[in-house]
This record gives structure tokens, sequence and C-alpha cells, in this order.
């Protein structure tokens, strides 16, 4: 039994291995980055915020990123160093999108969990009735949950969206 579990779980971790090798995407170079001047992008600094912006410049040395707000562009820069940026991303800025599909997952989980174990900790095992009644409070929560949380995130906007990785350092 335990060579058929050892052995399971070396076809499952080369499996994973090789699928990852296979299907990872290529990590891009700085030229990548450098092609990048003019459009939107999401930095990621090894220390520090992350950056959505407009690429002003790019040396082989250094980026210069002219930040965007919530709404409008603004006017600070921000300077990276080659050896300081982890990733960057092209970014869509002011997307403005609803949150709504985000709330009502976070909001039916978080919903199933709450009511599922109230129900699991309130009924009684004698009566024989504890999965159903524990079935219920799941499927309870989990509609209120998404509902209320539907509506929490038609309220909540992403001022950026990220999009597809350019740069991994």
């Amino acid at each position: 039994m335990l060579k058929r579990i050892c052995s399971l779980f070396l076809v499952f971790a080369i499996f994973t291995v090789s699928s990852t090798v296979v299907l990872g995407k290529s990590r891009g170079t700085w030229t990548d980055v450098k092609a990048l001047v003019g459009k939107e992008v999401r930095v990621k600094p090894r220390k520090g915020k992350i950056v959505y912006g407009v690429l002003k410049t790019a040396t082989d040395s250094d980026i210069v990123v002219l930040v965007a707000g919530k709404k409008t562009m603004t006017r600070d820069e921000n300077r990276f160093a080659k050896d300081e940026v982890k990733k960057v991303w092209r970014a869509l800025l002011f997307d403005g999108r609803r949150k709504a599909g985000h709330g009502a997952l976070i909001g039916a989980g978080a919903g199933a969990a709450i009511l599922g174990g109230i129900a699991a900790a309130q009924s009684t095992a004698e009566t024989g009735e504890k999965a159903a009644f524990t079935t219920a409070g799941i499927v309870v929560g989990a509609g209120l949950g998404a509902g209320l949380g539907a509506i929490a995130g038609f309220f909540v906007k992403s001022p950026h969206k990220k999009r597809d990785l350019i740069y991994k350092r």
C-alpha cells in the first residue's frame, strides 16, 4: 500500500513539474520592456508598492514610469533601476469595471462557510438530520452571501487592470 501511494505521488510530481515547464511562459527580456515606451504598464519592484502608469523612458539600466492615479494621470514619476524591478506587465489604465462577479464569488464562499458552520454546530447528532441541516445551511449561506457580495461588489470599481506579463526577473 505504501509503495503504491509513493509511486502515485511520484507520478503526480513528475506530471506537475513537466506541465509547468511545457506551459510556462517566457520570462521576457529587458529589451521587451524597452519596447513598451509610451505604453501603459504595471511595475512590481522588489521592495515597495506596485505602480501603474505609462512607461516614459527605458534604458539598459533603468526605467521611468509616469504614475497613474485612481481617476487621472499624476505628474509624479517613478524611476526604477533594472535590478530593482521584479516584474513588468502591460496594463489597462482607468478600466472602471465593477467587481460584482468577484464579490458574488467571495460572498458565496464566506456565506456557505459561516452558515454551514453555524448549522453544523446547532444541529443535534441524536436526530440523524445533521447532514441535511448542515447542507441546507451551506446552500442558503452560499445564496445569501452571493447576493450580498454581488451588491457590495457593484459599488467597487477597479481603477486599473494588469494584462500580460512582459518581464520577470
